[in-house]
């Protein structure tokens, strides 16, 4: 969080982001906002179980599937309308716990509070506010233009390589939306539609593709802005992470085989099949692996979004970390 400071120092105080955060689930706008416990893998991977804790220390709601922020919330207002005051409860007296599949404790009782993930906008200048593990943030002005300047040397310095692979593989969306977008390679060979085959509940990427050396693993989002950048990077740091873990086990093949399983099952949904075998499907994660992050909008040096280029810059960082390549492409139409 280096470029980061507590939002005390930039003039605002807890209070009124609570607030803010407050009116935001009152006007129902969830999309600023994400449940993934405290940490996002554990959260949306490892747990089979997920529990709401009320003020009250009784487990008021259970699911097998991960709860979302909007389900919460509207799980709490019943057939009620809302207030501040039943927000607040919420927020702050109850919590969230997941189990994994053998009823063992993944992620301990959190207020909801701290886990969620997400930002605000505050005065004049609509001054972005992010909350993070229960403490408010925002971006240090002092280094806004050292962020503008990563975020541009990584756009320049990748701009042939993602341009060549654009073309290579025909990546241009066609003013469509992100899921058709996806499922329109269905009718490529050369591609791999990995869009919706989960496997641990995870979605590990949209789309595959390969060459000589690489194969790449792209997943896509609409827009290049606070949110998207967010879901995407939570997307595809969780799925590289977990994807290094498995093809490093013993189980390695058994993993792939699987995987490739579910993908066959989405072909078959589909009315179409699957145009690689399982031994070659196997055989392409020896290849070195490149995750791919493509944006249909927005993805530009005139992007307003400093937490979107904050979440790009930082994701790329960590990838090289642990040796994944990662790139970001603009796959909506030049104009």
């Amino acid at each position: 969080m280096g470029y980061f400071q507590r939002v005390k120092k930039a003039g605002f105080s807890n209070g009124e982001l609570f607030s803010a955060l407050q009116d935001c689930i009152l006007n129902r706008d969830f999309e600023k906002f994400v449940l993934i416990g405290d940490d996002y893998q554990k959260y949306c991977v490892d747990a089979a179980e997920y529990i709401i804790i009320d003020e009250n220390g009784t487990d008021c709601y259970t699911s097998d599937e991960r709860i979302t922020f909007e389900e919460l919330i509207d799980f709490a207002a019943g057939n009620k309308s809302l207030t501040k005051t039943r927000i607040f409860t919420v927020l702050k007296n109850w919590k969230v716990q997941t189990n994994d599949a053998n009823g063992n404790v993944v992620l301990y009782p959190i207020p909801i509070i701290n886990a969620l993930q997400g930002f605000v906008e505050l005065g004049e200048k609509n001054i972005p506010c992010f909350l993070a593990q229960g403490d408010w943030f925002c971006l240090n002005a002092r280094y806004i233009d050292i962020l503008n300047e990563e975020f541009e040397n990584r756009m320049n310095g990748k701009k042939e390589l993602s341009e060549d692979i654009k073309s290579r593989f025909n990546l241009t969306a066609e003013d469509i939306t992100e899921d058709k977008y996806n499922d329109s390679f269905f009718l490529c060979d050369k591609i791999i539609v990995a869009h919706k085959s989960l496997i641990d509940g995870l979605e590990i990427s949209d789309l595959m593709f390969w060459d000589g050396q690489n194969l790449y693993l792209m997943c896509n989002k609409m827009k290049f802005n606070a949110c998207g950048s967010r879901d995407l990077t939570n997307q595809i740091w969780t799925s590289a992470k977990y994807l290094q873990t498995r093809l490093n086990s013993r189980d390695r093949n058994e993993f792939l085989v699987e995987y490739y399983s579910k993908i066959c099952g989405r072909y078959e949904n589909e009315g179409r099949d699957l145009k690689i075998s399982q031994e070659e499907f196997v055989d392409l994660f020896n290849l070195r692996i490149v995750f791919i992050a493509g944006y249909i909008l927005g993805y530009s040096l005139k992007c307003r979004s400093n937490y979107a280029k904050y979440l790009d810059v930082d994701t790329y960082k960590k990838m090289s970390d642990i040796g994944y390549e990662y790139l970001t492409i603009n796959i909506g139409k030049t104009k």
